[in-house]
């Protein structure tokens, strides 16, 4: 895996053999008395079986799809991975999705035994006190309780906190959890830059004072007043345009705001946080980014692993995005509760290139399949990868599942689909805010133009702002 400056190694430091030890997770397990066990596994051979003698030992299950002496685990010192031996089964041992007979386990690697799925992990023993999940980061594993551990850190620090990570990899839940465990009182205010278009920037994030343009009636506070005493969350902070990095540096340092034609400052309380899946150094190197900007937001930073990196954690991450009783009708709590064993190493061992979000939209779909297990087996395998000579567009649009395709456009009152917030935006910059041309481009009244505005949460000083920076523009043509 490639990693960026902001990507630390997802491994334990192996360097010190005595700090870190094997650990198997059991996600699912015919013997319900394993189901969520975690077993340690110190040097030495670990028999695994149905009947391992006149004691129960820790390593025997009541799976009946167990053989007597199904498998054993070889952990060898120092060693970046643990044996699996096969001791002729009756239904086998696979070990990441392949039938096994002697087979290597490294770090994340999945084994299943009879109706027993596991995951191993290298533990390195650090961030004790963070082992308890909570309903923005869930997860038992060493890189759950060291993402909650930043998460305390960031929320306990007065500097602004850099939240990097792959695109669906939970940026929005980690703000919510440092808000959270900061105690703030304020409110979680959130302003996603890339939906913005650069002439509304300045009035979205820092406000309008009255009478600022033609048709500014009252003043209007920005997204940074509007978080005073809470938090500010600066989503996709890459696409932040050069020239307002600068007024946006002057606010993390001064900590006051001016209003656009507003005379005075303000003083601001706020907590900010920035997200990105964006490589800022590449950024910083290519002029598009300011050095010292960034350097102020990774006073705090934290990285959030891609959910391949999580395969530990992936059925608990299941159960927050799409609680199995939303998808399902059932009446199951947790996804382990329904996905057969075969279908939950599918999940666990799939790529999940778009990670939460293809998870989510992966879930809604599920009851289709759920009555039929082979067949939800094979959905869930992941589709063929397109060749890299295609176009993005092209590779994107059918390989992105139905559910996601569906949410991508808001609904207005269960009648025709709407433009994105997006694409108002751009049709307000394009049209300088007249109603009338953004109706005829899209072939629809006015009203329906105002529902649409409404329905993805655009504000009409927007129309305004835009007809005056018109106003203004023609001015210095003349």
């Amino acid at each position: 895996m490639n990693t960026t400056p902001d990507m630390p190694s997802l491994l334990p430091d192996r360097s010190d053999a005595s700090g870190w030890s094997w650990r198997l997770h059991v996600l699912t397990a015919g013997d319900p008395a394993w189901l969520g066990r975690v077993l340690r596994l110190g040097v030495g051979a670990w028999t695994i079986g149905r009947d391992l003698g006149d004691t129960p030992g820790p390593l025997q299950s009541a799976d009946p799809l167990v053989s007597r002496v199904h498998l054993r685990l070889g952990v060898r010192a120092g060693a970046s991975s643990i044996t699996v031996e096969d001791l002729a089964s009756r239904n086998g041992t696979w070990v990441n999705g392949r039938l096994a007979v002697h087979a290597e386990m490294a770090h994340g690697s999945v084994l299943r035994f009879g109706n027993t799925v596991a995951v191993l992990e290298a533990d390195s023993g650090r961030h004790h006190g963070f082992e308890a999940p909570t309903p923005d980061v869930p997860g038992h594993s060493e890189r759950a309780r060291q993402i909650r551990h930043e998460l305390e850190r960031a929320a306990k620090a007065v500097l602004p906190t850099l939240i990097v990570g792959a695109t669906g990899t939970g940026k929005e839940h980690a703000a919510v959890e440092i808000h959270r465990r900061s105690g703030r009182r304020g409110p979680l205010v959130r302003l996603n830059i890339a939906a913005v278009p650069e002439t509304l920037f300045e009035a979205e994030l820092f406000g309008s004072a009255q009478g600022a343009y033609t048709g500014a009636q009252k003043a209007r506070a920005g997204r940074v007043v509007e978080a005073n005493g809470g938090t500010l969350v600066l989503d996709e902070i890459g696409e932040l345009p050069l020239p307002l990095q600068s007024k946006l540096l002057r606010v993390l340092e001064e900590r006051t705001v001016r209003a656009l034609g507003a005379h005075m400052d303000t003083q601001v309380d706020v907590k900010f946080l920035a997200s990105t899946n964006a490589n800022l150094d590449e950024l910083v190197r290519q002029g598009r980014f300011r050095a010292d900007l960034l350097a102020r937001l990774r006073s705090q930073m934290v990285f959030l692993p891609p959910l391949s990196d999580r395969r530990i954690d992936i059925l608990e991450l299941a159960d927050v995005v799409v609680p199995a009783s939303v998808a399902t009708a059932t009446g199951a709590k947790q996804w382990r509760e329904i996905l057969p064993p075969e279908a939950v190493e599918v999940l666990i061992l799939r790529p999940w290139t778009y990670n939460l979000r293809e998870l989510r939209a992966t879930l809604l779909e599920h009851s289709q399949h759920a009555a039929d297990p082979v067949t939800l087996v094979t959905w869930l395998r992941p589709a063929p990868v397109r060749t890299a000579a295609r176009e993005t567009s092209e590779m994107l649009a059918p390989t992105l599942p139905n559910a996601l395709v569906r949410n991508a456009l808001p609904e207005v009152r269960g009648k025709r689909r709407g433009p994105s917030r997006r694409e108002l935006e751009q049709l307000i910059v394009e049209t300088s805010g007249n109603v009338e041309e953004i109706g005829r481009r899209l072939q629809c009244a006015r009203r329906q133009v105002y529902r649409w505005l409404e329905a993805v949460d655009l504000s009409t000083d927007l129309l305004v702002a835009a007809r005056h920076r018109a106003i203004e523009e023609a001015k210095w043509r003349e």
